[in-house]
Parts: structure tokens; sequence; C-alpha cells
């Protein structure tokens, strides 16, 4: 089962996403955990990440807008891989998930021809089983990630994260167009730990 977790930075979908796979591997399931751009927690990921991240990293401190596009839809390629080393999972949590995150950064990015650039591939990206939504609002998001002591990225002001939200919504409203799909909105890691151990036959 693929669940995708959407917010806007500072949300705290990575908390969420660790402590759902904590509590679901002590009940002795497989769970597996892709975040993207990154790949931190992909098997055989490591030089990817490494160098995702110094290149992000560059983009962000000289504003180098159309090389984060370019990374995040490189990115949701490599996605494609990551997920096949994760297919024997019970649970794959995906954070940024190509459908709903990539387009909606894309087009903060880069306006509509970051979105087209994104919806060009986007035929290739399965979609999630569930959709988990965490609301936070952008005031104490910004606070957060000030406190991460790294500085915000180009978009991680309060305006911008507003925006990016609007993004997100509308890109979750066009994810659940299919009626397989599931929402969860604003779940504590327990809550969605008994949903997903109840629902676990739900197929990709």
């Amino acid at each position: 089962m693929q669940i995708a977790v959407v917010g806007i930075d500072g949300s705290g979908k990575t908390t969420l996403i660790r402590q759902s796979v904590r509590l679901l591997g002590n009940h002795n399931f497989k769970v597996g955990y892709i975040d993207l751009p990154y790949f931190s927690d992909v098997p055989g990921f490591k030089s990817v990440s490494r160098i995702i991240t110094k290149i992000l990293r560059w983009a962000e401190a000289d504003k180098h807008k159309t090389v984060v596009v370019l990374i995040a839809i490189l990115s949701a390629i490599l996605y494609i891989l990551a997920q096949r080393k994760m297919r024997k999972n019970d649970f794959l949590f995906v954070e940024h998930h190509p459908l709903i995150d990539i387009s909606a950064y894309a087009e903060l990015y880069a306006g509509y021809i970051g979105l087209f650039l994104a919806n060009s591939v986007m035929c290739f990206w399965s979609k999630p089983n569930v959709i988990v939504m965490i609301s936070v609002p952008a005031e104490i998001c910004y606070e957060r990630i000030l406190k991460r002591g790294k500085g915000p990225q180009i978009h991680e002001t309060v305006s911008q994260l507003r925006y990016l939200e609007s993004l997100l919504s509308a890109s979750v409203k066009r994810a659940l167009k299919s009626e397989d799909k599931c929402l969860l909105k604003d779940i504590t890691p327990e809550k969605l730990v008994h949903w997903l151990k109840s629902n676990l036959k739900i197929q990709e």
C-alpha cells in the first residue's frame, strides 16, 4: 500500500512518517520510505542523495529556480527506480509524491512552464492508495522552519507557503478523482497506523 503524505514545509510530514514507520515496524510490517527529492532512506541511493543535496543547496543559495524545478522533475523520474526497490514492503510512505507535490512545486517555482514540464512526465508515476493531508497554518510552519537553523529556502516565506498550500490542495483534488483513493486529514501516527492495519487489503 502506497501512502502519500502531503503538506507545506514545516507541517510535520517527516515526523508523522518516521513515527508511523516505527509503529508499523513494531507490528512486524515491512515498511519503506521515499523522501523526494533526496532519497536518503532508499537502499542504493546514497550517492544520488549526496549529489542532489549538493546541487539543491547551491541552487537555493544562488536562487536558481529553474535548476530547482529540473531537479524536482529528475527526482520524480528517479522515483520510479526507487519505488521498484521498495515494492516488497507492506507499506510505502512517500514524502513529496510526484503526482501531487512535484507539479505544485514546479508551478510555484516556474509558473505554467514548470507545471507543463511536470505534467509531461506524470504518466510514468503510480498513484498512491492513500493521501494523508497535514494542514498547519503557514505562520506556524515558518517559525518551525526558522528553528531548524538551516535558513529558509527560496519559497519558504509565509506568503509563498500559503500559495503552496493552495497548489497542493488543488493537486490533491486532482489525485482524488479516482474512486479507489482515500484522503485522511490531520491524523496522528497512532490513528494512521490503526487505519492502515485495518485497510491493508487495498491493492496498488
